[in-house]
C-alpha cells in the first residue's frame, strides 16, 4: 500500500514539474515574444524619427534656397522694373554695367565672399585688355572675339593674354591661308597635266 501510494505520489510530482516547466517555457516564450516585439518597435520609431530628421533637413535646406532665390528676385525686379510695364523694351537700356555688376556681386556674395571682389576685378580688368587689344583688328576678327569668350590656354607660367591669343589666331588663320593657296596650286597643276594628256 505504501508502496502504490509512493508510486502515485511520484507520477503525480512529476506531472507537476513537466506542467511547472512547460509553463514557465509558454511565460519566457511569451516575454522573449514581448522583448522582441518591442525591440523591433523601437527600431521602426528610431527608423522613423531618423526619416523625419532627414526630411526635416532637406526642407529647411529647400527652405533656405527658396529664399536666397526669391531675395536674388527681389533684387533683379528692383533693378530691371516691372516688365509686365514696358513689355521687355529697351531693358538693355535700363540696365547700365554699374547696376548689373552689383547684383552680380548680391547672387555670388553668398556663395564665395572672399573671392567675389577679386573675381570681378579680374574680370573687369581682362575686359578691359581685350577691348584695347582687339580695337585696331578687322571687324571679322573683333566679331568672332565677341560672340565666344576667352580661350585660356595652359601655359608654364600661366595663362595666354589677351594680345598673345589674338597672335595665335592671326598666325593660325594665316597659315590655313598659305595652305590653301599651295592646295590651289597642287590642283592647277593637275588640272593642266592631265588635260594636255587628253590633247595628245
Amino acid at each position: 500500500m505504501a508502496v502504490a501510494r509512493r508510486e502515485l505520489w511520484r507520477t503525480h510530482t512529476n506531472e507537476l514539474l513537466e506542467l511547472l516547466l512547460h509553463k514557465e517555457l509558454i511565460q519566457s516564450a511569451k516575454e522573449k515574444g514581448f522583448q522582441r516585439n518591442k525591440l523591433l518597435k523601437e527600431a521602426r520609431i528610431k527608423k522613423l524619427s531618423r526619416v523625419k530628421d532627414r526630411s526635416q533637413r532637406f526642407r529647411e535646406k529647400t527652405d533656405g534656397k527658396i529664399a536666397k532665390l526669391m531675395h536674388v528676385d527681389v533684387q533683379l525686379q528692383s533693378v530691371t522694373g516691372d516688365l509686365k510695364q514696358n513689355d521687355g523694351q529697351a531693358l538693355a537700356e535700363e540696365l547700365t554695367n554699374n547696376e548689373l555688376e552689383d547684383v552680380v556681386r548680391g547672387i555670388y556674395a553668398s556663395r564665395s565672399p572672399g573671392r567675389t571682389e577679386a573675381n570681378l576685378k579680374r574680370k573687369s580688368a581682362r575686359e578691359v585688355v581685350r577691348e584695347d587689344t582687339f580695337r585696331g583688328e578687322s571687324e571679322d576678327l573683333q566679331r568672332h572675339h565677341k560672340a565666344r569668350p576667352l580661350l585660356r590656354v595652359e601655359k608654364r607660367q600661366g595663362y595666354l593674354t589677351a594680345k598673345e591669343e589674338a597672335d595665335s589666331l592671326r598666325s593660325g588663320k594665316l597659315r590655313r591661308a598659305q595652305t590653301g593657296e599651295v592646295e590651289e596650286e597642287k590642283y592647277r597643276l593637275i588640272t593642266t597635266l592631265q588635260s594636255e594628256e587628253e590633247i595628245r
